[in-house]
């Protein structure tokens, strides 16, 4: 089949995307703040954001198969 030359393509778009946002925060208040994060509104938001994606992902899925 060859070698995945499309894949390692994205990746290394991603990575340097990734690279381009965080250069330029500071760590250290990134931790702060993360530090004095509300866990229970954080972890709300977390599930709140995985339904949505679950419900979008299952409504295209059903969607490919009519």
């Amino acid at each position: 089949k060859g070698f995945p030359w499309k894949r390692l393509a994205a990746v290394a778009v991603t990575v340097f995307a990734l690279w381009l946002v965080f250069r330029k925060i500071n760590l250290d208040e990134l931790f702060a703040v993360l530090r004095n994060t509300r866990v229970g509104w954080f972890v709300a938001a977390l599930g709140v954001f995985g339904v949505t994606i679950l419900s979008i992902s299952v409504m295209r899925f059903r969607k490919t198969i009519e």
